[in-house]
């Protein structure tokens, strides 16, 4: 299996069990579903369409609680996992107006998989093992199926870009772990794993939030803006 494939599945998982879709939440899950909620309220509750699109919806966490901010949602949830796509439809029954499909990242960079367009689409897909040319087409993709003013918001394990900052994340950690703030056992080691593999995978060239954030510009996203970082987890977005 080569390094990108590596990548991409240790981070799927490092996904479901740090940040996405855990049941047992610590504290950063619970961040990141407070930022997801609160720029959904801010900006999409009050439009007057409200057809959202997850790619990597995994179990349906992130879904589920977009659904129950507001059940008037029509959600589209993607992921190229069966099982966690049955998982997904076991804890969303009872919302009858969403629509499951299996699919990889390639057919939807492909243009296979998505007709319709959507006024908030929510990623959080591994891409890092995608080169800069797929990346943009990934985001052109989206960017073609959001109505007119709709939003785009991207959860990310990062890049890190350089030692100095690998070994401030590393510190960062140490001194978690020492004042044990609200972190599981299963929390922690989740996150040293996934800033030590990109100290292993250090021969493969990576985009950094910033470059992110122009891509975006680049293809015609607006109000581009990273709403919240820690460590290597980054949630940013952008405008249509």
């Amino acid at each position: 299996m080569s390094d990108f494939n590596r990548l991409e599945d240790s981070e799927a998982d490092y996904l479901d069990r740090y940040s996405i879709t855990a049941d047992n939440y610590c504290f950063e899950s619970s961040i990141l579903k407070d930022v997801i909620n609160s720029f959904y309220r801010c900006f999409v509750l009050n439009e007057m369409s409200k057809n959202i699109l997850h790619l990597g919806s995994r179990d349906g966490i992130i879904a589920k609680n977009l659904l129950e901010a507001d059940e008037s949602v029509s959600a589209t949830l993607i992921d190229e996992s069966e099982s966690k796509m049955n998982k997904a439809k076991e804890r969303l029954k009872g919302y009858n107006k969403n629509n499951y499909i299996n699919a990889e990242l390639k057919e939807i960079i492909n243009g296979n998989i998505l007709e319709e367009k959507f006024s908030f689409i929510v990623s959080s897909l591994t891409i890092n093992h995608l080169t800069d040319n797929q990346k943009e087409d990934f985001f052109s993709t989206l960017y073609s199926h959001l109505d007119r003013n709709g939003f785009f918001l991207k959860i990310e394990i990062m890049p890190v870009p350089s030692d100095s900052i690998l070994e401030s994340y590393e510190q960062l950690i140490e001194q978690i772990e020492q004042d044990e703030i609200n972190y599981s056992d299963k929390c922690l080691p989740s996150y040293k794993s996934g800033i030590e593999r990109y100290r292993k995978l250090n021969e493969v060239t990576f985009k950094t939030l910033y470059n992110r954030l122009d891509t975006l510009k680049e293809i015609g996203f607006r109000n581009t803006s990273c709403f919240y970082k820690f460590g290597n987890i980054a949630v940013y977005s952008g405008k249509k």
